[in-house]
């Protein structure tokens, strides 16, 4: 496979932050694992962490799942029980007083033996599980034997017993042999495993996290959680608060040491008994440094430390970064008393959220490659985007993922994993979720980048419990009155009663939590979901409306909206036969984000483009559109801040290779739509927008200061001959969209050309520049020139050669090539008018001769 990160074996095991711990020792249990069919055949090696498809695939008995239709033929993998084991020394955990097994992640329904004796029976993939081995544990030798049952003879199993089928969106038990069972909301594993419109059904089995075996003598420091207690308006000043949990063998006095930054802020003493204790201090911080989202400051953050010592001896210590912030979720009812805002606000200012849904990077969770968390995340921050939704129907990312958001101030918005569906009111699975949301939120608490917690993806509006108007209920039909009265109250008591509580008694610093998206309310019925709450406009696509209905639709937090545009031909080129290379083909319709998602993506091309003849082509234009409709989102969901105060696209990128709406395709590369996003997310925006015959141009600042320029109109024909131009001052108070143009097309045009003509909108002031073209028809109606594109190398930055680019006439959508490939270049799919030039870092090697000769590029007029 060939790409930008390459999908390969390799099994990382950086998932979850093994904390600095000066007197824990701690042994990664990942070598000499083997696995086999419960009981049955040869033993193979297996890779931990992991899943049993992945290591089938490297012992060559299954086919690559990724290539054509072979994930059809792998059906069978989860019907079957499955065993892992390996055998380890450990001299120092035989030594020292206390010994634990941690198993970070089991998938999922796993009984683990050690040395013959039972430590745990597990039955949740998303809670890390632990057993005090300290009787068991020998220095050499130690057999670990982890069984897994069938999570589809389960999933029949709990079906039967809970005597209700739950219906919801997506699951394909059909294709996995189990007909219309619905079993994946009895299950708390990934719901995108069952089978999504996003992936195929892979439901997967294994070690998918790190095993550590834990030893220690005295003391051991289990957590440690450093928070915002309170911030000053003016943040002069910032209490910090701690929440130390240590474990003691002997009960006596003991001095707790806090460190913070390069300073040692406290020292205390405490009595601590035996066993576990919560020792809780706070001190002041004067003059902090905020941590803040990207684009509107620093995102700044803090080392903590603490210690535990008795008698002068350092027992055990333990590092965390934390960064000083507030969160809220700030909702104020209209004056005129027909809607509520909905809004971020992070150190008391309003930020207005542009970004996108994040979805587990791989379907065989445990071979990510190494990178691709942080080319993911570093992506966001490129186009200027601030925050990511981590979807309900996947799973609790690694820390290494939250650091990166925290280091790019990237906000999260945390769905909890639930998703498009009901689920069991049983007390053991509420027992199961309170483990695993605990656990989960203790271990991520101290991320700043968190600034919300969602109960769910999807699950009130489609039950529509309380008789919206605007759509009805997809699910209630299915039961009878009473029924459908217990699955009311037990959505409540889940979403609305425990996981808010849970949130509230985890979290120290405020922490939002909202029951589920999109949602208009509490417990409300509307007449509209664009008044109130946070909403996913899926008119646009699913139900096939304009793209031009993102201007006139736009709710007060845009949490979900999107169109398909297929991946770089490159990628395609690593899951696709060469005879499949055409629209509808066997590999396209599997690889396939939305049922007839091709014949979709082609019926909005040809709305707005003409329709190429070639495959390549129409990939290319498909890409464009995409870029295109999420413009207009963007940009009009933008211009109507603060009505309107997010815009959350959907998708940002991919865990399993296909033609989805994502804006990073799974190998990497980056589509025309997140190359566009680094203007419709740019902290000046200016926005033109023609709406019947009227042209307004607004410039909206997401900045916290004024901003004084000039804003240039210039009209122009394609060849660049300036027909028309006008200049104002205009003053942007902060985090506003002003209208600073308000015009008629029809006499602003005075007889030109709308095929042949342009609209450049310059805004220029002492310290930026922001600019826009707007096109005055539909590009399938515009009459584009030939452009002459020239391509120069001006010189080289490490692995990076220069390109200037520079053309005659507009070169509209241009997509440069090098050596056949749309690459992760720092610029690419833009319009470039004539006497413009524009650089574009590329990774090249060679000549200047060499490199120019592997430019190629495609433009809009060619289609």
């Amino acid at each position: 496979m060939k790409k930008i990160f390459i999908k390969s074996l390799i099994l990382i095991s950086l998932f979850f932050v093994i904390a600095d711990a000066s007197a824990t020792d701690k042994l990664k249990i990942d070598s000499g694992w083997e696995f086999r069919q419960k009981n049955l055949g040869d033993w193979m090696p297996a890779k931990v962490p992991g899943v049993v498809q992945t290591d089938l695939l490297i012992n060559k008995k299954i086919k690559d799942p990724f290539y054509g239709d072979n994930y059809l033929s792998i059906q069978w993998i989860d019907k079957l029980d499955w065993e892992y084991r390996t055998v380890f020394d450990a001299p120092d955990a035989e030594k020292n007083s206390n010994a634990r097994l941690v198993f970070e992640g089991l998938d999922c329904y796993a009984t683990v033996t050690l040395n013959g004796k039972q430590i745990l029976v597990t039955d949740n993939m998303f809670r890390p599980w632990t057993a005090n081995v300290k009787e068991i544990i020998k220095p050499k030798g130690n057999v670990l034997l982890v069984t897994f049952k069938s999570p589809t003879q389960q999933g029949l199993q709990q079906l039967s017993d809970f005597g209700l089928r739950l219906h919801g969106y997506n699951e394909h038990g059909v294709t996995g042999g189990i007909g219309e069972n619905e079993i994946r909301f009895f299950q708390r594993k990934p719901g995108y495993q069952y089978g999504w419109d996003l992936t195929p059904r892979i439901i997967t089995v294994g070690i998918w996290r790190p095993v550590i075996l834990e030893s220690w003598n005295e003391g051991h420091i289990e957590d440690l959680y450093a928070y915002t207690e309170s911030l000053e308006k003016d943040y002069s000043k910032a209490s910090i608060g701690t929440r130390v949990t240590a474990s003691v063998d002997t009960a006596g006095d003991y001095t707790i040491g806090i460190s913070f930054g390069d300073d040692k802020i406290k020292e205390v003493q405490k009595t601590l008994k035996s066993g576990e204790n919560v020792i809780e201090e706070s001190f002041t911080v004067n003059k902090p440094e905020l941590w803040w989202p990207n684009g509107a400051g620093k995102p700044h953050l803090y080392d903590v430390r603490v210690t535990l010592t008795r008698n002068g001896k350092e027992i055990d210590s333990y590092s965390r970064k934390m960064g000083i912030r507030t969160t809220s979720l700030k909702r104020v009812d209209d004056a005129d008393g027909k809607g509520t805002s909905f809004g971020i606000e992070i150190n008391y200012k309003p930020v207005f959220c542009k970004g996108s849904s994040y979805v587990p990077s791989e379907v065989l969770l445990g071979r990510e490659d190494p990178g691709i968390f942080e080319h993911i995340v570093k992506s966001v921050a490129d186009v200027n985007m601030n925050m990511l939704r981590i979807w309900g129907g996947g799973i609790y990312e690694s820390d290494h993922f939250y650091d990166l958001c925290d280091k790019y101030g990237i906000m999260v918005w945390h769905d909890f994993m639930f998703a498009c569906g009901m689920y069991p009111d049983t007390k053991e699975f509420y027992d199961n979720v309170e483990m695993e949301a605990k656990q989960n939120m203790v271990r991520l608490r101290n991320h700043p980048s968190i600034v919300l917690w969602c109960g769910n993806n999807e699950v009130e509006v489609p039950w529509n419990p309380y008789g919206s108007t605007w759509e009805k209920s997809k699910w209630q039909h299915f039961y009878n009155k009473g029924e459908v009265a217990r699955l009311t109250k037990g959505m409540e008591d889940l979403f609305y009663d425990q996981l808010d509580r849970y949130v509230k008694e985890t979290y120290s610093d405020n922490m939002p939590y909202w029951p589920s998206s999109p949602l208009p309310g509490y417990k409300m019925a509307v007449e509209s979901p664009f008044n109130q709450g946070d909403h996913h406009y899926w008119k646009i696509w699913h139900a096939r409306h304009p793209v031009d209905n993102f201007n006139t639709n736009v709710g007060r937090f845009m949490s979900e909206y999107g169109v398909i545009g297929l991946p770089e031909i490159a990628s395609m080129k690593n899951y696709t036969p060469e005879k499949d290379f055409w629209l509808n083909s066997p590999t396209m319709e599997i690889h396939n984000g939305s049922a007839k998602g091709n014949d979709v993506v082609m019926k909005y091309v040809s709305d707005r483009f003409k329709v190429p003849e070639s495959f390549e082509n129409k990939v290319y234009v498909s890409q464009i559109m995409q870029g295109e409709a999420m413009v207009i989102a963007m940009e009009a969901h933008r211009r109507n801040m603060p009505w309107c105060q997010g815009s959350l696209i959907w998708q940002i990128n991919d865990c399993w290779p296909s033609n989805t709406w994502s804006g990073i395709d799974f190998y990497g590369y980056w589509k025309a739509m997140h190359y566009d996003m680094r203007q419709a997310c740019a902290p000046v925006l200016v926005a033109p927008y023609i709406h019947g015959d009227t042209l307004d141009v607004f410039v909206v600042s997401d900045l916290y200061k004024h901003v004084k320029g000039t804003l240039k109109i210039t009209l122009m024909d394609f060849a660049g001959r300036k027909l028309k131009s006008d200049s104002k001052k205009i003053s942007i108070s902060p985090m506003t969209s002003k209208k600073v143009i308000a015009t008629s097309v029809k006499s602003f045009l005075n007889g030109a050309n709308k095929a042949t003509n342009l609209l450049l909108c310059e805004f220029t002031s002492s310290n930026m520049n922001a600019s826009n073209i707007l096109y005055f028809d539909l590009t399938k109606n515009l009459q584009l020139p030939k452009p002459n594109i020239r391509f120069d190398v001006k010189g080289f930055e490490g692995d990076e050669a220069i390109i200037s680019v520079s053309t005659d006439n507009l070169a509209k959508n241009i997509m440069i090539k090098y050596k056949g490939e749309a690459g992760r270049f720092s610029d690419n799919f833009f319009d470039l008018l004539p006497g413009q030039s524009r650089d574009v870092k590329i990774m090249a090697k060679g000549t200047t001769a060499e490199i120019i000769d592997d430019l190629t590029y495609i433009t809009m007029d060619q289609m």
